[in-house]
């Protein structure tokens, strides 16, 4: 029997962090900072969409070779990821998409951030044990707002308003947790050999 539970991810509760894109030390500080900040006035997101990659894959006709054609792979490609959550009193991603869409105008620099979206199991951020052993975890690089969408009003309705942004980027990498229970059971078989 195993201590830790392994249970698949959940599809509601997840982190999303965002750090301004540079050296290590100064995206770790700013996701820091974003993780200090959503946790006291964003509240989270409602909605993470779009996660996904593809691959272009070209063929090749062999001359004299009939029976097959040859697919070699080509480059990947990265979906954009949407990003929802209620308006509130934090206006940081419409800053994030308008400053950088007036950048060009101005000649001033765009502004890209990192992100980590952190998939917590079904005990959420209470057990640090289970957190360690069952968060699934997915970093995009270097991220552009390419799209913000605002909420959409309606008197007759009793909704919260949605902002959503949508966010290009220059790559996705899943890390995988240790699977502590492996190490668990084996630890538990050694201690009853012991005894």
């Amino acid at each position: 029997m195993s201590l830790l539970r392994t249970e698949p991810v959940v599809a509601y509760r997840y982190w999303i962090i965002m750090g301004t894109s540079g050296s290590a030390l100064e995206t770790a500080l700013s996701m820091a900072a974003s993780l200090a900040a959503e946790a006291i006035f964003d509240g989270g997101f409602s909605e993470c969409t779009g996660m996904g990659s593809e691959q272009e894959l070209y063929t090749y006709q062999e001359g004299g070779l009939i029976d097959k054609v040859h697919r070699l792979p080509g480059r990947t490609t990265h979906g954009n990821i949407t990003l929802k959550w209620g308006m509130g009193f934090n206006n940081s991603l419409w800053e994030w998409h308008f400053n950088n869409a007036r950048a060009l105008s101005y000649g001033t620099s765009l502004k890209r951030k990192d992100g980590t979206i952190i998939g917590l199991p079904y005990a959420g951020i209470k057990d640090p044990l289970s957190l360690a052993a069952g968060a699934q975890v997915w970093y995009f690089r270097r991220g552009l707002p390419v799209r913000w969408t605002g909420p959409q009003f309606n008197a007759t309705a009793n909704q919260v308003g949605i902002e959503s942004i949508e966010i290009a980027h220059e790559g996705l990498e899943r890390w995988f947790p240790p699977n502590l229970s492996f190490f668990m059971d084996l630890a538990l078989d050694k201690v009853k050999q012991l005894i």
